[in-house]
């Protein structure tokens, strides 16, 4: 049994009967008295108390009444003086330190670096080192993607660059958060020797249609850096250098455990599924994406062979996407706490054929690939689960992020402007239970943009946000409806849709209905409607109005009498 907090009492129990038959002792009954000392204690003459001093017998009596003797009698003692010159017994076990180290081996979770409970300990230390960081960020931020959407994600890492901990933040992060391959240039350091160098910062600004909000948010960045720097030295001076490395080493070594255990409990075999991306956003082909897992003990393989090869479109997902999927789909599975890092890789073997659509080579668009094929990679690694743990997986969620990119110049502040936001969806029907209305899910957590703060930024209005009712696909348990989101242009701009399962709903499982697709819709004028792709960049006039209408999630079930209540 692995031991965690919850269920360390039993751990330690189940230790105890080790060490006791190490010494002999078969027969071991826990007689739920309270921990007793030497003179002087607080706990040594209460009545619960099994052994009190002076009376150092008292014990070995007990023992002997319920016929739990060691191999050694009660002769094989020795008075001890206390300071006080009053006399305690005690066992002389002397001649048995070998039994004894034995046995006191058996104490793992007390006497190893991963124990629970310093594990626990130093988990919740890094990743508030994780979260602080993030707070820290969001609140110095310029752009209303950080501070308000909170579309970021910070982490921990070891010397090694092992991933340790990391912020509750964005799942699609939790892969690039890693080293994995050579970027096609290489990196450049904003800072060197704790001095910024603000070359580097001024030509990635001069780059930018934005350039103050770019500074404001790469001096947000930099001050989180500062922040976590400042909190991990504070760790090493306070625990050690030693001791806070060898507890990094022992989280990853615990991550591992827990999946590892809990793949163990998924039913050997192979399971695959196929589906299919709308299309590239250059043309109307599907786009195949295919997944075979196969589970063998306590390891996984998840191998992406049937997937379509890398697109001219800026579909393609790079590695550290595809990687960051599989790590958020397995952690889902996981019952036990394990922190959000390297080991969890670890039992997990991911073969993604380089040149598809999973492992692009450089220089292939990508933008797309981060936000709306890591929802389709999901999708296919929970459908095939969902073969092997029926009364597990949800239902497909809506499937994408719905991604809006808007530019434009401000008339009011005389500046160019850029906007992009995610709308949330219909998050799938659970076993159990319905799915939720008109939420963020899977590889993005992100917040939605508060109408005020839009409005307040950039020259646009909010004319409608709705739940899009009976987008959700019927069952014995019902999929989340989608939105209907609404933005009135109060000035000319350019709009940027990507977006996914325009074409091909989002599936129900065992029996359930598929959920609606989504659909984007330009108002011309606010009324005449023009019907736009899933991937298209549009010009907009003043009084010009962008429909996004999100796709519902898949039901559960075959529809029968209906179990839930929607959310």
């Amino acid at each position: 049994m692995l031991a965690t907090p919850e269920n360390l009492w039993q751990v330690r129990q189940g230790e105890l009967r080790e060490a006791m038959d190490v010494t002999g002792i078969k027969d071991v009954r826990f007689l739920n008295y309270r921990d007793s000392g030497m003179v002087g204690w607080e706990d040594n003459n209460h009545p619960s108390s099994l052994f009190q001093a002076p009376e150092g017998r008292r014990m070995w009596n007990k023992m002997v009444e319920l016929d739990l003797r060691p191999p050694f009698s009660a002769d094989d003692t020795e008075a001890l003086g206390t300071p006080d010159d009053e006399v305690t017994t005690v066992l002389n076990v002397g001649q048995y330190v070998a039994v004894k180290k034995e046995s006191l081996e058996r104490h793992r979770t007390q006497i190893e670096k991963d124990d629970p409970v310093s594990l626990e300990v130093f988990k919740s230390m890094f990743e508030s080192v994780a979260e602080e960081m993030g707070v820290a960020l969001q609140r110095t931020a310029y752009s209303p993607n950080i501070k308000e959407r909170r579309d970021f994600s910070c982490a921990v890492f070891d010397p090694e660059g092992n991933m340790v901990a990391q912020a509750a933040h964005v799942p699609v992060h939790l892969g690039a958060c890693r080293p994995l391959r050579a970027p096609s240039f290489p990196p450049i350091k904003l800072a060197r020797g704790g001095r910024l160098n603000h070359d580097v910062i001024q030509l990635i600004c001069r780059n930018s249609r934005t350039p103050d909000e770019r500074k404001g948010d790469l001096a947000a960045q930099t001050a989180s850096i500062r922040v976590g720097e400042q909190r991990m030295r504070e760790l090493f001076e306070r625990y050690g250098t030693e001791e806070t490395s060898e507890h990094m080493a022992a989280l990853l070594d615990y991550s591992e455990r827990v999946t590892r255990q809990t793949i163990r409990d998924i039913p050997d075999g192979t399971y695959s599924v196929l589906d299919y991306m709308d299309d590239d956003g250059l043309t109307q082909e599907p786009v195949p994406i295919k997944v075979t897992i196969t589970v063998s003990g306590d390891e996984m393989d998840i191998d992406f062979t049937g997937t379509s090869p890398q697109r001219p479109g800026c579909i393609n997902a790079p590695v550290a996407v595809t990687v960051s999927a599989c790590l958020y789909v397995v952690r889902c599975l996981l019952q036990a706490q394990a922190p959000a890092n390297q080991g969890c890789l670890r039992p997990l073997h991911i073969n993604a054929p380089e040149g598809s659509l999973v492992n692009p080579q450089p220089q292939r668009g990508v933008a797309a690939g981060n936000v709306e094929t890591s929802q389709r990679i999901t999708d296919v690694l929970f459908g095939a689960l969902a073969q092997a743990l029926p009364q597990v997986i949800p239902a497909a969620s809506q499937g994408t992020m719905n991604n809006m990119i808007i530019g434009g110049h401000d008339p009011v502040r005389d500046k160019p402007y850029v906007y992009y936001e995610t709308i949330a969806g219909g998050m799938g029907a659970r076993p159990d239970k319905d799915g939720i209305s008109g939420i963020q899910t899977h590889m993005t957590n992100t917040m939605n943009t508060p109408i005020e703060a839009m409005e307040f930024a950039f020259p646009l209005r909010l004319r409608r946000y709705a739940i899009r009712r009976g987008s959700g696909g019927d069952g014995l348990y019902k999929g989340g409806d989608g939105v209907v989101r609404e933005v009135e242009f109060l000035a000319p701009a350019r709009v940027t849709l990507m977006s996914e399962r325009r074409r091909r709903p989002p599936p129900g499982y065992h029996g359930g209905h598929h959920g609606e697709t989504g659909e984007n819709i330009l108002l011309r004028g606010g009324v005449e409607e023009v019907q736009l792709a899933g991937k298209e960049v549009i010009d907009v006039l003043e009084g010009d109005v962008i429909s996004v209408r999100t796709p519902g999630a898949g039901g559960w079930g075959a529809p029968q009498h209906h179990h839930g209540d929607q959310h």
